[in-house]
């Protein structure tokens, strides 16, 4: 009796100890779900807040496409940093087990869903720093479409990793053709960018260069997932898949961010120089008191001599022959060579004739064209255009305009041509013009004419100063222009 109560007591106890154990495993997984929902919503709305501070304390896109190249350069780096922060955020969230996830696989592959997540948030920015960085020659539709088309073709393959059968092909083959449209739009780019001078085989901007390492580099993705678990599991082996998606991530980014960077900091680097140089003719200018600023067609050439100057001092420093170039413009000036469009005509035969070295005149049409597309932008050429259509440094049209009542309206003329005297008034002289015509002065207008040649004698007071100043300033600008292409 006593061993049957016993017993029935020993059962009892164990009983209650796996409902206490029930119980304690129950809430501890309560627990760890609480736990998980909570982490999930503090960093979506800490992503959320991130990505609302930076849309509300930044420029809109649409602005910054239409902005400078040094402008846009550096909206470019910000956002590849947003890139890299993204992916460190991610990477260091594949080491914890709550992304993992069992596809469907006889190999009973775990995916780490932060991998996909991570490329949906990064692959659009790089796709729209690109669009960024054409500048105001690539449609502005394109700041949608293309970020658009890089998230839809991760989406679509991502839902391939879910589904067997058909579907799976199906999924896949469609992803790869939205990659491939995408790329399509990629080349297409390059060409707008250089306004058809440059194709996805040649060319030698910037912009091509970084378009072509997105898509090479971006390219082996979709191999690797064909080839991988998540496609048709052609490799099985866990370690060779993990590494290769870490080592084409790592080549993907790296190189993107770094060559938008080396960009920028080329662009500074000639931006110095170009500046320097204009500053050392903005300064002659304020010296003679004149308005640096306004662009008139002496401007214009004065601009054109700087940029020969800048584009000269990069090219040499290019070629490795930098000691040589102050030789180089010397040459270039007594051959009466003062702007890249005279460079760009250049051939062997014509540089044989100005004995010019053509190796050097080779080199210095190729940087040219670089130049033209890296360091003009739209809206300073349009407005470089505008001010030259409006002004002129030819003093005799305004010596027209004030002598025609300063507002353009033309006034009565100072002396009437009369025949027989029609007026009535007295010839200013005896002799006759040829054909019975004479010159005579209405008596009305005698205060009206003094007036105007006192203006006239004002004006071509005025226009024999900025001749005298034109005629010393030339010198003075040639060896200030010198003296600072040896400084640089």
């Amino acid at each position: 009796m006593e061993d049957i109560m016993a017993g029935r007591m020993y059962s009892v106890a164990e009983i209650s100890r796996k409902l206490t154990e029930v119980a304690a495993e129950a809430d501890y997984q309560s627990f760890e779900d609480a736990t998980l929902v909570a982490q999930i919503f503090s960093g979506v709305f800490f992503a959320g807040l991130a990505l609302w501070l930076s849309f509300t304390n930044g420029t809109r896109l649409s602005f910054i496409q239409q902005a400078s190249l040094e402008k846009r350069l550096t909206v470019c780096c910000m956002m590849t940093t947003y890139v890299a922060a993204f992916s460190a955020f991610f990477n260091f969230f594949q080491l914890t087990e709550v992304d993992d996830f069992m596809i469907p696989r006889a190999t009973q592959f775990s995916l780490d869903m932060a991998r996909p997540i991570e490329w949906i948030c990064t692959c659009p920015i790089m796709q729209l720093v690109l669009v960024l960085l054409g500048g105001s020659r690539i449609p502005e539709y394109r700041r949608m479409l293309m970020p658009g088309l890089s998230a839809l073709i991760l989406v679509v393959g991502f839902a391939s990793t879910f589904i067997e059968g058909i579907w799976q092909y199906v999924l896949y083959i469609l992803s790869f053709a939205i990659f491939g449209i995408m790329s399509f739009i990629n080349r297409y780019q390059i060409t707008e960018h250089s306004q058809g001078q440059e194709s996805l085989l040649s060319g030698d901007s910037e912009f091509r260069k970084a378009t072509i390492l997105v898509m090479a580099t971006w390219m082996p993705f979709p191999m690797w997932f064909f080839m991988s678990p998540e496609g048709l599991g052609l490799i099985d082996n866990i370690l060779v898949i993990q590494v290769g998606w870490a080592f084409l991530n790592i080549v993907a980014k790296f190189t993107f961010i770094f060559y938008i960077q080396r960009i920028k900091d080329n662009y500074c680097n000639r931006l110095k120089v170009k500046r320097e140089i204009y500053g050392a003719q903005a300064q002659d200018k304020a010296i003679q008191g004149g308005n640096y600023g306004q662009i008139t067609p002496t401007e214009q050439h004065n601009k054109a001599k700087g940029e020969l100057g800048a584009v000269v001092v990069e090219t040499m420093n290019f070629l490795g022959m930098a000691q040589h170039t102050d030789r180089f413009m010397r040459l270039l000036h007594k051959a009466d060579v003062s702007s890249l469009e005279q460079i760009e005509s250049f051939t062997k035969e014509k540089c044989d004739q100005l004995s010019l070295p053509h190796d050097l005149v080779s080199a210095l049409q190729k940087r040219f064209k670089v130049w033209k597309l890296e360091m003009a932008d739209n809206a300073e050429i349009e407005l470089e255009k505008g001010e030259l259509h409006y002004a002129s440094d030819d003093p005799m049209s305004h010596v027209a305009r004030k002598l025609g009542g300063g507002d353009g309206v033309v006034t009565p003329p100072v002396c009437a041509m009369e025949q027989g005297g029609e007026y009535g008034e007295q010839p200013y002289g005896a002799g006759m013009i040829g054909g019975g015509m004479n010159i005579s002065i209405r008596g009305g207008d005698d205060k009206e004419l003094g007036d105007r040649l006192g203006r006239m004698e004002e004006m071509m007071s005025t226009l024999m100063e900025k001749v005298a100043l034109v005629s010393a300033s030339d010198s003075r600008s040639a060896e200030a222009e010198s003296t600072m292409v040896r400084r640089v």
